[in-house]
């Protein structure tokens, strides 16, 4: 009886071991699918899946009002361009290649020879003139030679028969002014051209006129400003713009500015909410963990 109740248990015992055993190879092929599951999940979203910078550039560009011209609203007078200068590069895309930036975009300029023109100022205040023309009122008439061909005559007694005929055979003949030869002649006493002017080289100062239209790099130094009061020491209260040439500076896009940030985003360019990947690993790898744990409580 009791040899028969030893056998019971016994075959009980080695069942119960045989099951153990399952249990633990099951768990064994369980953890090993959990830990290929996990790390699929982690491959599928790292290729799903990339980081990118992108801009964020909250750059203050000047914009031109009112007050930045003269009474006339044609010159500008605030001393700044309302551009920077700013090249397009690879931080300036997204994932895709779509421009993501939103600055225009300016090649920075250095003034050449082409960009200058010649222009003369007239400078010897001066109108330019023909000068003294003779006219009428520089001349007067004089008479020259005779040049008529009948001799003057004028009828006496003797030139008269006894009846009152003509008998000397000559015309009466007194002569008049038709019968000089008369000439113009010159009594101004001035020069033809005389107070005159016509403007040589002499008259013009040559300048070179910055004619390209386009700006260089430019940021202000002491040398741009004067002193309000000359006993003081050039300071910001105490200095006044007298430089012409328009603050202009260029623009890179880096981290230490503030204008770029690193984000994930999927292959489409829509952005990874924060923390949606590790969450999803997270919950995979407890998974795992339950799994050891019920391994060793089943050993």
């Amino acid at each position: 009886m009791e040899s028969s109740i030893l056998k019971q248990i016994a075959r009980f015992l080695q069942e119960q071991k045989k099951q153990k055993r399952w249990l633990v190879v099951f768990l064994c092929l369980a953890i090993i699918v959990g830990f290929g599951t996990v790390t699929a999940l982690k491959m599928r979203g790292q290729a799903m899946t990339h980081k990118e910078k992108r801009v964020i550039c909250q750059l203050a560009v000047h914009q031109h009002a009112d007050e930045c011209y003269d009474e006339n609203k044609e010159n500008l007078i605030c001393g700044y361009a309302d551009y920077v200068v700013h090249v397009h590069n690879e931080d300036c895309y997204d994932w895709n290649g779509n421009l993501t930036c939103q600055l225009p975009e300016v090649e920075k300029h250095e003034h050449s020879e082409e960009c200058y023109t010649e222009e003369a100022t007239l400078i010897c205040g001066l109108e330019e003139t023909a000068g003294h023309q003779h006219g009428a009122e520089c001349y007067t008439t004089q008479q020259g030679g005779m040049v008529c061909q009948v001799p003057e005559h004028t009828h006496a007694a003797e030139c008269y028969d006894e009846t009152g005929a003509v008998i000397c055979g000559l015309e009466e003949h007194i002569h008049e002014d038709a019968c000089y030869e008369w000439a113009d002649v010159l009594v101004c006493q001035l020069t033809e051209g005389a107070d005159g002017h016509t403007h040589t080289e002499a008259c013009y100062e040559v300048k070179e006129i910055l004619s390209c239209g386009k700006l260089e790099l430019h940021t202000h130094t002491d040398e741009c400003y004067e002193k309000i009061n000359e006993e003081e020491e050039l300071s910001e209260t105490n200095r006044r713009l007298v430089c012409t040439v328009p603050v202009l500076e260029e623009h890179i896009h880096t981290e230490d500015a503030g204008c770029l940030e690193t984000v994930e985003v999927t292959a489409n360019g829509e952005l990874v909410e924060e923390g949606t990947v590790e969450e999803e690993t997270a919950e995979k790898e407890t998974a795992e963990g339950e799994t050891e744990e019920e391994i060793l409580a089943a050993g």
